[in-house]
């Protein structure tokens, strides 16, 4: 069953933190949602992370903990491919949190912290919640 959910969304790197609230949909331990420059954003809930967005930028990026994955991100025709280390993955109901280092030919070249919050929404129908 798919259920509208709020979003709150922060991404805290060595050089930049983006942070904003949005609605968005949960089906199957899926969290889909268009952040503030209109990118859909897919994160895939399970023993693990698997973080996709499709738009001006695309990303696909595997969070293991205590694991080295690999991921891509492009940004106006740049390719850069990234070794993901996850230092630590919490993953609750309604919180996902990621604390991870992105490396480029072993050299390190950011770090990161990504928590989204996220609750239903009760709909209302003539007076009625859903």
């Amino acid at each position: 069953m798919m259920k509208k959910v709020l979003i709150k969304f922060c991404m805290d790197t060595s050089d930049s933190n983006v942070s904003y609230e949005t609605t968005g949909y949960l089906k199957a331990n899926v969290l889909k949602f268009i952040d503030q420059e209109e990118n859909e954003n897919k994160i895939t809930i399970g023993d693990s992370l698997k973080y996709q967005k499709k738009g001006s930028i695309f990303m696909d990026f595997d969070f293991i903990e205590s694991t080295e994955t690999k991921g891509i991100y492009e940004y106006q025709n740049l390719k850069f491919d990234f070794t993901i280390f996850t230092h630590k993955l919490t993953i609750t109901k309604n919180n996902l949190e990621v604390d991870y280092s992105l490396f480029q030919d072993g050299i390190l070249v950011n770090k990161a912290l990504m928590e989204v919050h996220y609750c239903t929404i009760k709909e209302e129908n003539n007076g009625y919640q859903k």
